[in-house]
């Protein structure tokens, strides 16, 4: 049993993340975009290339936007109590450090059938090409 008290309901910050990746995604320039010259990229191809067989269903790139948008904008977005990315950072820090303090993780839910495997090989092209072409940085990794 539990209380009102203890009840962990996640709904009202994830409804507060999407609205801040909606607005970034409505963006209509990638310079606005605030991420690296290969993550727009590899994003105007996702969202807009005329694939010629299966295209990423809209749940698989809303997906890979929100990590995006958690791990290349919201840091950018500054560090002021007040800031979007700094909430969204220090609420995955505070469920980072329940269990690997140490290890910075970000969880993404999806139905099942949705192509949870497909997002998985799409964050892992972002972050191949991002570690190659950013070689001394630590944001992007080259082990899976």
């Amino acid at each position: 049993m539990h209380t009102a008290e203890q009840k962990y309901d996640p709904t009202p910050i994830i409804n507060e993340l999407r609205g801040y990746v909606d607005t970034w995604r409505a963006l209509p320039n990638p310079q606005q975009w605030q991420v690296t010259p290969e993550t727009a990229r590899l994003l105007q191809h996702w969202r807009a290339h005329p694939f010629q067989g299966v295209r990423p269903f809209f749940c698989q790139i809303e997906a890979v936007e929100t990590a995006i948008w958690l791990t290349e904008v919201a840091p950018r977005l500054g560090t002021g109590a007040k800031s979007p990315g700094r909430k969204f950072r220090d609420h995955l820090a505070g469920a980072n450090a329940l269990s690997n303090p140490d290890l910075f993780r970000i969880a993404l839910k999806l139905a099942t059938g949705a192509g949870k495997t497909t997002v998985m090989a799409m964050l892992i092209a972002l972050q191949t090409v991002n570690a190659v072409r950013h070689s001394g940085s630590k944001q992007f990794t080259r082990d899976f």
